[in-house]
C-alpha cells in the first residue's frame, strides 16, 4: 500500500505537466493508462464547456487537444473518434472560435495526418472549408501543409488513383461560393503543376475554366499560369530557376564532400568522421538521382493540352470585348488569345481588327501589343487580314515624323510577321520598307536590312533586283522554280546514283578480264562528285535569240554594308556582269531531275539520316553563292554542329527581344568612362587647375591655404560672418533694429 501511494504521489504532477506525461506515454503507454484516462475525461469536459461558450480562449482545451493528437497512435481505440470531433468543432464554430484555439485544432489534425491516422483527402476537405475564415495566418498554414503533404505523398512513386481522388476534391472547391476557398484551391493546382507533381491534362483544363470567373484575382492567377512574363516581357521559365537552384545545391554538396575527404587524410581517423563522409556521399548521390528522375523532367506546355482551344479562345475574346476592368488584365487576355491562335493555328476573324485600335505610338505598353499581334500570325490566315494589320503598323510607326526607335520597332514587328506569313507582304510595301536601309540611324538601317535578308531567303521574287544581292544556290532555285516537294531532296538522288555506279563497276570487274575492264572504264566512266554537283545545280548558257532568260545581278549591293558607292571609281569599273539562266534547256533537265526525285521519294521511307542530309544540304545552299562557271564552284563543308547552331526552332514563337531590340550604341557605364579618363591622363603633366606649382615643394603655406585644412568648427564663426545675407534677412534685421531704437 505504501509503495502504491508513493507511485500515485509521483504521478500526480504529471496531469499538470502534459508535456512530461506525453513523453512518458510514448515510452510506455500501458503503464500510464490511468493518467491518460483522466486526461481524456478532462478533455471531454472541456469540449462540453467550449460548446456552451465557443468565443472564449479556453487555454486548457488548447493544451489538451494537442496532447490528445500526440498520443493518439498509442491509444487508437480510445481516440478513434478524435478526428471527427475536431472536424465537427472546426466546421461548426470556425467563425466564432478564438484564432489560437482554431490553430491548435488544425495542428492536431496535422499530427494525426503525420501518424497516418487520417487520410490526405480528409485533411484537404476540412482545411479548404476553413479557408473561408477571415484569418490570413490560418490560410498560409493550410496552403503550406497541403502542398507539402501532396509532395511527400508523391515523393517515391505516383499513385494515380489517390491523386485522382485528391484532384477531384480540389476541382470541386474551384467553383465554391466563397472566393477565398477558390483562390486557395487554384493556388494549390498551379503549384502542383509547376513542381511537376500533378501534370495531368485534367489539371490544365480545370485551371483554364477559372479564366472565365467573375473575380479579378482568380482571372489574373489563371492567366499568369499560361502566360507569365517578367518586366522585360519575356516568358518566364520556372524550370530554369529550379535547375539553377539544384545545380547550386549539388555544387555545395560536392564541395563539402571534397573538404571532408581532404581533412580525413590529415586528421586522425574516427568513426564520426567516417559517418560524415558516408553521409556526404549519399547526399551527392541523391542529387544525381533527382536530376535523372523522370518525374522532375516532365515539361508539358499547358496551352498544347487544352481540350478545345478554339472554344477557349472564342469565349475569352468575347470576355475581352465586354471587359471594362484594368488594362493589365486586358493585356493578359490578349496574350493568351494570341498564343492560342498562333500555337493551334486558329481563326478568329475579329481579333486583328480589335487589336488595331491599340496599335498607336502613344498607346500604353504598345510594344507588348505588337508582340501579341505577331504571336497570332500564322501561315493559314487569309493574307488580306495580315496585310491590313501590317499596313496599320507601317502607317503608324514607320514614317519619318516618329522617333528612330519607333521606326525600328515597327520594322522589326513587320519582319517577324512576314517570317510567319510570307504571302502577306506586297511588292509596293516591301519597296517602301527597304528604302529605310539608307536611313541616318543605325538601328533603323539594321531593321530594314533584316527585312531584305529575310525575303532573300523566303521569297526573293518580290524583291527589287538591286536588293537581291549576289544569289545563293537556294535563291537561284527559287528564282528558276527548281524546287521539289521536299527541298534539297536531290542530295539523296546523288547518293543513290553513286551507290548504283559503284555497284555496276564492281560487277564489270568480276565479269571481264583486265584488258576489257580498262576499255570499258574509258567508255562508261561514271561522273565524279564535282561533275554531279555542277550538273545537278545549274547550267550557264550563252545568249540566244530564242531562249528566254532570267537576269540576276551578280554584284549589286551585297549585304548593303556601306550604303554609298564610290563615285570617283565609276568610270573605271567595268560594266556589271549578268548571268543568264536558260529556261528552255534547263526546264527539260529540271523536269527529269524532279521526276527522278519523286520516284526516289515514293520508292522508300526516308530515315532520320536522310532528313539530316537534307537539312545539311539546305544550310550549304544558303551559304554558297551561285557559280557562274565551273571554275567558280567553291565547296563548303557543313556538319551537324553547324546545323544545330543555325536551326530555326526559335522562329515558331516571336520573343519580346526580337521586336524591342534596337541596334543603338548604349552609353558607357561609370567603370568604362573612368577607364577612358585614366587612359587619357597617361603621358601628360599633372593638372594644376590653372595655378602655377611651387618652385620649392617644401615651402610654407599662407593663411588662406592653412584655413582649408583646419577643422570646420574652428572656422564656423568666420564663415557665418563672411556669408552674404539675403534681401529678406537684411529686411528682418533692419526691422528688429528699428524696433529697439524706437521702443521708448
Amino acid at each position: 500500500i505504501l509503495l502504491l501511494n508513493r507511485v500515485m504521489a509521483r504521478r500526480a504532477p504529471l496531469l499538470n505537466d502534459l508535456n512530461a506525461l506525453q513523453n512518458k506515454i510514448k515510452r510506455d503507454s500501458a503503464a500510464y493508462y490511468e493518467e491518460f484516462t483522466q486526461a481524456n475525461t478532462y478533455f471531454k469536459s472541456c469540449v462540453e464547456v467550449f460548446q456552451l461558450n465557443p468565443t472564449e480562449k479556453h487555454k486548457p482545451l488548447q493544451q489538451l487537444v494537442l496532447f490528445m493528437a500526440q498520443v493518439a497512435h498509442c491509444y487508437r481505440e480510445e481516440l478513434e473518434s478524435l478526428p471527427e470531433l475536431c472536424q465537427s468543432l472546426l466546421l461548426k464554430h470556425r467563425n466564432e472560435m478564438y484564432p489560437e484555439l482554431r490553430m491548435c485544432f488544425c495542428k492536431s489534425l496535422t499530427f494525426l495526418r503525420k501518424r497516418n491516422i487520417v487520410t490526405c483527402q480528409f485533411i484537404i476537405e476540412t482545411f479548404l472549408e476553413l479557408c473561408s475564415v477571415q484569418d490570413k495566418q490560418l490560410r498560409i498554414f493550410i496552403k503550406t501543409f497541403i502542398k507539402s503533404d501532396i509532395k511527400s505523398l508523391n515523393l517515391k512513386h505516383k499513385d494515380v488513383r489517390v491523386n485522382t481522388v485528391l484532384q477531384n476534391v480540389v476541382f470541386g472547391k474551384l467553383a465554391h461560393s466563397n472566393v477565398k476557398v477558390s483562390k486557395v484551391a487554384l493556388n494549390i493546382l498551379v503549384e502542383m503543376y509547376r513542381k511537376h507533381i500533378w501534370t495531368d491534362v485534367r489539371v490544365v483544363n480545370a485551371i483554364s475554366n477559372c479564366i472565365f470567373s467573375q473575380n479579378a484575382i482568380i482571372i489574373v492567377k489563371s492567366l499568369l499560369f499560361f502566360v507569365r512574363r517578367n518586366d522585360r516581357g519575356e516568358i518566364e521559365d520556372n524550370d530554369s530557376d529550379k535547375e539553377e537552384e539544384n545545380e547550386e545545391i549539388r555544387q555545395k554538396r560536392q564541395q563539402n564532400l571534397k573538404r571532408l575527404l581532404e581533412s580525413s587524410k590529415i586528421t586522425k581517423k574516427k568513426k564520426s568522421k567516417e559517418k560524415q563522409v558516408e553521409r556526404a556521399k549519399k547526399l551527392v548521390k541523391k542529387a544525381g538521382k533527382e536530376e535523372k528522375n523522370p518525374y522532375n523532367n516532365v515539361n508539358w506546355p499547358a496551352l498544347e493540352v487544352l481540350y478545345d482551344p478554339q472554344a477557349v479562345a472564342d469565349r475569352l475574346f468575347q470576355k475581352l470585348n465586354s471587359y471594362t476592368g484594368k488594362f493589365h488584365i486586358k493585356l493578359l487576355m490578349m496574350d493568351m488569345i494570341s498564343r492560342l491562335i498562333g500555337m493551334h493555328r486558329l481563326l478568329i476573324t475579329n481579333f486583328f481588327p480589335y487589336m488595331t485600335r491599340y496599335l498607336n505610338v502613344s498607346q500604353r505598353d504598345v510594344t507588348k501589343t505588337l508582340l501579341f499581334v505577331t504571336q497570332a500570325v500564322h501561315d493559314e490566315l487569309p493574307p488580306d487580314m495580315v496585310e491590313q494589320v501590317m499596313r496599320t503598323i507601317a502607317n503608324n510607326f514607320v514614317h519619318d515624323q516618329n522617333a528612330d526607335e519607333v521606326i525600328a520597332i515597327g520594322l522589326n514587328t513587320i519582319r517577324e510577321m512576314c517570317a510567319r506569313h510570307q504571302h502577306a507582304m506586297t511588292e509596293t510595301l516591301l519597296e517602301d520598307l527597304a528604302g529605310y536601309k539608307k536611313h541616318r540611324n543605325r538601328g533603323v538601317v539594321t531593321a530594314a536590312r533584316s527585312i531584305i535578308q529575310l525575303f532573300r531567303q523566303i521569297n526573293p521574287h518580290i524583291l527589287q533586283k538591286k536588293d537581291r544581292g549576289k544569289p545563293s544556290e537556294e535563291m537561284y532555285d527559287m528564282l528558276t522554280n527548281n524546287t521539289s516537294i521536299i527541298p534539297c531532296a536531290d542530295v539523296l538522288l546523288k547518293g543513290a546514283e553513286r551507290n548504283e555506279a559503284s555497284g555496276d563497276e564492281n560487277d564489270s570487274e568480276d565479269d571481264h578480264d583486265d584488258g576489257s575492264g580498262e576499255a570499258d572504264s574509258d567508255d562508261g566512266e561514271w561522273e565524279t562528285d564535282e561533275d554531279e554537283d555542277i550538273s545537278g545545280d545549274e547550267e550557264i548558257t550563252e545568249t540566244g535569240e530564242a531562249s528566254s532568260s532570267v537576269e540576276v545581278e551578280s554584284d549589286s549591293e551585297e549585304d548593303e554594308t556601306d550604303g554609298e558607292e564610290d563615285e570617283s571609281e565609276i568610270g573605271e569599273c567595268p560594266p556589271k556582269k549578268k548571268v543568264k539562266f536558260s529556261t528552255e534547256d534547263e526546264s527539260a533537265n529540271n523536269g527529269e531531275n524532279a521526276n527522278s526525285v519523286d520516284k526516289l521519294l515514293t520508292s522508300r521511307i526516308l530515315t532520320d539520316e536522310d532528313f539530316k542530309k537534307i537539312n545539311i544540304e539546305k544550310l550549304r545552299r544558303k551559304m554558297v553563292f551561285h557559280a557562274k562557271s565551273k571554275k567558280e564552284i567553291r565547296e563548303i563543308d557543313v556538319d551537324s554542329d553547324d546545323l544545330e547552331e543555325n536551326s530555326d526552332s526559335d522562329r515558331d514563337l516571336p520573343t519580346y527581344e526580337s521586336i524591342a531590340r534596337v541596334n543603338i550604341k548604349k552609353r558607357h557605364d561609370k567603370e568604362s568612362r573612368m577607364a577612358t579618363v585614366l587612359a587619357g591622363r597617361e603621358g601628360r603633366e599633372k593638372f594644376h587647375g590653372g595655378k602655377k606649382p611651387k618652385l620649392d615643394p617644401n615651402a610654407s603655406t599662407n593663411n588662406h591655404q592653412k584655413k582649408k585644412h583646419k577643422n570646420f568648427m574652428m572656422m564656423r564663426q568666420k564663415s557665418l560672418k563672411s556669408k552674404k545675407m539675403s534681401f529678406n534677412e537684411r529686411q528682418q534685421k533692419l526691422k528688429r533694429s528699428m524696433k529697439k531704437r524706437y521702443k521708448h
